[in-house]
């Protein structure tokens, strides 16, 4: 499959193509599951393997992938996994009762202020108002 691709931006269509096809992958299995586990880690390196994957089958580094994968989404490996994990903490959020340190740790993360920090850059508000917010609506 991808020993007939020769041309960079061949190689950089299909890893686009997966980058999206994987984070797509995530979030319709998990919005549609409000019951979320280890699955959710398991996932996310499910996805990091694929990449590490392709760049061991493209013979590129995989920093250099990364670098291509920065270029095509205008996002790292990071930030796109940090995103996915913050839409699922506050789909959760909205549509189940759990505490929000379950949450922060179902969707992978093990530091609670790191959670709560990000979580409020990102929506401008801490979980708890955020849910809060969100059932006024």
């Amino acid at each position: 499959m991808l020993g007939s691709l020769e041309k960079p931006d061949e190689v950089e269509g299909m890893l686009g193509k997966m980058i999206m096809d994987a984070m797509e992958e995530y979030i319709a299995e998990h919005a549609e599951n409000s019951k979320i586990d280890k699955r959710v880690e398991d996932k996310v390196n499910k996805v990091a393997d694929k990449a590490r994957e392709l760049a061991e089958e493209l013979h590129y580094d995989f920093y250099t992938l990364s670098r291509m994968i920065r270029r095509l989404t205008g996002k790292n490996y990071t930030e796109l996994v940090q995103n996915k994990r913050l839409t699922q903490a506050a789909y959760l959020l909205e549509t189940t009762g759990l505490s929000v340190a379950d949450i922060g740790e179902r969707v992978g993360y093990e530091n609670m202020s790191y959670f709560h920090r990000i979580f409020k850059e990102r929506y401008g508000i801490s979980p708890k108002k955020y849910r809060v917010e969100k059932k006024i609506q």
